[in-house]
């Protein structure tokens, strides 16, 4: 009887508000890849905007969960990936720059957020001052919605650079540049978080060895825990 009760219970954290908006938004990253242009900014645009209610559902109905975290984690990635692949499917130039801000974000949040669960803390409680700055409201939501709006402003110059109409767009084209220079800006400095997060994450996974103790193989081939 208590195996199914907590089975129940834990369906309900499973469907808890917040994350079940999380669904939504990875059903809608899965279906924007079918689209190109205006069909995919709009569906990636739908998953950007649902990214911002998931946090104020869950703290309105005060339904929260690590399962909500790491969902929410996991698919502000696949956002980034996403929207990053399908830009540099167009612009090859895009190849170095964004392989290099997907691998940095996938790693960056992985040590990161596996480092505060195995440590037992909170991933917005950061000792790291870089990661502290970045973790205040207004900052996060700064560079957050900046870096997402620069993703789309990129893969729009890639999309209208593969039209036939693209000499007519110089204007519209000159006017994206201007938003995408700033945006790169704040583009940067997410990715500078990102080296933050990775870096803190390594670290505490490392602190955590030295707090448990390692292990390794004795002459038998048997494990042992060493002191350190």
């Amino acid at each position: 009887m208590s195996e199914i009760l907590t089975t129940n219970e834990a369906f309900k954290v499973v469907f808890y508000p917040a994350n079940v908006i999380d669904y939504f938004r990875m059903a809608s990253l899965y279906i924007s890849v079918m689209f190109n242009g205006v069909g995919f900014v709009c569906i990636y645009s739908l998953s950007v905007l649902l990214d911002y209610f998931d946090g104020m559902v869950a703290r309105s109905t005060e339904k929260t969960s690590e399962l909500g975290k790491i969902l929410d984690m996991i698919t502000d990635r696949i956002s980034t990936v996403v929207i990053l692949v399908k830009a540099i499917a167009l612009d090859n130039s895009l190849l170095f720059n964004g392989l290099t801000y997907i691998v940095f974000d996938l790693f960056g949040h992985l040590f990161y957020f596996i480092g505060c669960l195995l440590n037992k803390s909170h991933h917005k409680q950061p000792n790291n001052a870089i990661l502290a700055l970045y973790y205040k409201q207004y900052v996060l939501y700064i560079l957050c919605l900046g870096s997402e709006i620069g993703f789309i402003v990129i893969y729009i110059i890639s999309y209208i650079k593969t039209r036939k109409e693209y000499r007519y767009s110089s204007r519209i084209i000159q006017i994206l540049e201007s938003l995408e220079f700033i945006a790169k800006i704040l583009i940067f400095c997410k990715f500078i978080t990102n080296l933050a997060q990775m870096y803190c994450g390594i670290l505490g996974l490392a602190e955590l060895e030295s707090k448990f103790g390692l292990v390794e193989l004795n002459k038998e081939g048997q494990d042992r825990k060493v002191k350190v």
